[in-house]
């Protein structure tokens, strides 16, 4: 049995089924003294299926509208959830894949991409996504030879990319360069805000979690936009109390109720292992990569200091060679012109260095 309700973020759909198979467990986990441990929403596979649930779009619908701050009319519903390998106009072009990828009840499509890993160039990567999903709605239509699109209804594509990795691991700054958590971005005009309308189709928000530190934990006076980034940022860390306050909150039970529905899931917490292992080693690959290369930049900077010492030690042979000569021909009474000459020393050179002042 399903049913929904709805509420002032969007509706939610409750699968009852799925709701007396949680309340068993936490029955059982309750006898025992404790709760199931979360997963963390910001592994792959736990992101795309706690909110990629096509039954629970509430879920996404309320994270979209609460962390991007949309309110009234700029509210989402979501209308669709789309294959995650971006649509291709010819078989020829290579597919790209995201974590999310929906459609809106206003006709916009929302590309959402978690990374976790520091990515160069992931902000290329996202107006790549952008620019490629908004102009294969025109070339869909044109390869398969159905009516064509008008320019006017080529839709609004809007990338939110959250992040949490740094750009520089040693300043650990995160990705933005302000405090802000989120930032959005437009193509907007230099001159005059009255010129806003024009060129509106991208749109892209970073969610930047590492700038994301609360001073307090999850209490009632937290706003729910800082209470989602408590939940994506730091979910297997929650306390007890905190989650016991959000499965009593009129908003986020049936959030809360969805994640440890997904952490109780056998099949589910392997998928998690697999993943946040792969993860791992991959942190462990660019880790050793990094050492290997300061190691190596350390011993081709030991071998230039040693030539160079080499090469320095050669040069001051050489001139102390020369000090020895000038002084045995500046002994022999020789004119200081013609040591100069023999040995190469300056006139200067041997006067400041051989020659008592008068």
């Amino acid at each position: 049995m399903v049913t929904y309700y709805q509420s002032i973020t969007g509706s939610f759909c409750i699968d009852f089924k799925k709701l007396l198979l949680l309340k068993k467990f936490l029955r059982y986990t309750a006898t025992r003294g404790s709760m199931v441990d979360l997963l963390d929403v910001k592994i792959d596979v736990v992101f795309k299926e706690f909110f990629g649930d096509k039954s629970n779009k509430g879920i996404l619908e309320h994270f979209i509208n609460t962390v991007l701050e949309l309110e009234d009319n700029d509210t989402i519903e979501v209308l669709e959830f789309l294959d995650p390998r971006l649509s291709k106009a010819g078989i020829e072009q290579p597919q790209s894949f995201v974590d999310l990828y929906v459609k809106t009840k206003g006709g916009e499509y929302y590309i959402l991409e978690m990374q976790t890993y520091y990515h160069e160039g992931f902000d290329k990567r996202v107006l790549y996504y952008l620019s490629k999903e908004y102009c294969e709605h025109l070339g869909y239509f044109l390869l398969h030879g159905k009516k064509k699109v008008g320019w006017h209804k080529l839709p609004i594509v809007h990338a939110v990319a959250i992040v949490d990795f740094h750009r520089n691991n040693k300043q650990k700054d995160g990705v933005l360069n302000s405090d802000d958590v989120v930032e959005h971005y437009v193509i907007s005009p230099q001159k005059s805000h009255l010129n806003n309308h024009l060129f509106r189709a991208h749109r892209a928000s970073v969610i930047d979690l590492t700038k994301f530190k609360p001073e307090q934990s999850i209490h009632e006076g937290m706003s729910h936009r800082d209470i989602w980034l408590s939940i994506i940022g730091n979910a297997s860390s929650l306390s007890q109390q905190e989650r016991i306050l959000l499965k009593d909150h009129d908003q986020f039970s049936c959030i809360m109720e969805k994640l440890e529905m997904l952490s109780a899931n056998g099949d589910m917490r392997k998928r998690f292992e697999a993943s946040f292992n792969a993860l791992r080693d991959h942190n462990a690959t660019i880790y050793g990569a990094e050492s290997q290369g300061r190691e190596e930049g350390i011993e081709i900077g030991r071998e230039i200091g040693r030539e160079e010492g080499r090469e320095i030690g050669r040069e001051e042979g050489a001139r102390e060679e020369k000090r020895k000569i000038a002084r045995g021909l500046l002994d022999s009474g020789m004119d200081i012109n013609k040591v100069s000459e023999i040995t190469g020393l300056t006139a200067e050179q041997i006067d400041a260095e051989f020659l008592e002042p008068k």
